[in-house]
């Protein structure tokens, strides 16, 4: 490598690398050999792949040889052994082939960025996810059972979100969620006034209704979030 291109990519304060157009390391940045706390020498001689987690490596490898094989760029997430207290760390591996007038390769620069704090995130996140998931699908497993027919609807349009067992053999339309609570359950409707169910949803006190054919009662009432505001509302029918 030239001397003064050198130079320029040993002050560069992120990991820079240099490759062969056959993929060997020619030269590695002061980042580098810091954070690994390995010579240049040896990275050199030896490779990155010592360096590399046992389970990520042959990932890394086939990626790497692609585009190689391919001239495209190099890109890749992959594990990296911190040299201060040896704990594998999350790196997205960059690379660019650099070509001559004639079009060939001269040689590949490329880069390493830690991304651990990142993809810690994301693995807490998914987890979190997944429990918010299981949790979701428990709760409305649960909903459905009620021994009562109970409606939730969502909005100022009161559309249905959820309906328990009971409160489905009220009507027979067999799509629910979404819909208008006229349109999905028209008997029901017809116990509460537009006017009452806007009322409702504006945080009206609940109102008890007498019900008619199939329906001993209703009771119509606000659904409120955590800081007291109006979500929806909650029919209750006997």
């Amino acid at each position: 490598m030239h001397a003064t291109v050198a130079a320029a990519y040993d002050v560069i304060p992120i990991q820079v690398w240099t490759a062969r157009p056959d993929g060997a390391l020619d030269y590695v940045n002061p980042c580098v050999t810091d954070y690994f706390c390995v010579a240049r020498e040896r990275i050199l001689e030896r490779g990155w792949q010592d360096l590399c987690h046992p389970l990520d490596l042959g990932h890394a490898v086939e990626r790497w040889g692609q585009a190689l094989a391919s001239g495209e760029p190099y890109e890749i997430a992959f594990r990296l052994l911190r040299g201060v207290d040896r704990q594998y760390r999350w790196h997205v591996a960059r690379a660019t082939a650099v070509r001559g007038a004639d079009g060939a390769i001269t040689h590949w620069v490329g880069t390493n960025t830690e991304i651990d704090w990142l993809k810690r995130a994301e693995e807490v996140g998914l987890a979190t996810l997944a429990r918010t998931r299981h949790e979701h699908a428990r709760w409305q497993a649960l909903f459905a059972q009620m021994p009562v027919a109970v409606v939730v609807t969502a909005g100022a349009d009161h559309r249905v979100e959820l309906c328990s067992d009971l409160a489905r053999t009220l009507t027979t339309r067999r799509e629910l969620v979404g819909q208008p609570l006229a349109t999905a359950f028209p008997q029901l409707a017809q116990l509460l006034t537009a006017s009452q169910l806007d009322a409702l949803y504006a945080g009206a006190a609940p109102i008890p209704v007498a019900g008619t054919a199939g329906i001993r009662e209703l009771t119509c009432s606000a659904l409120r979030r955590g800081d007291g505001s109006v979500d929806g509302l909650v029919l209750v029918a006997s």
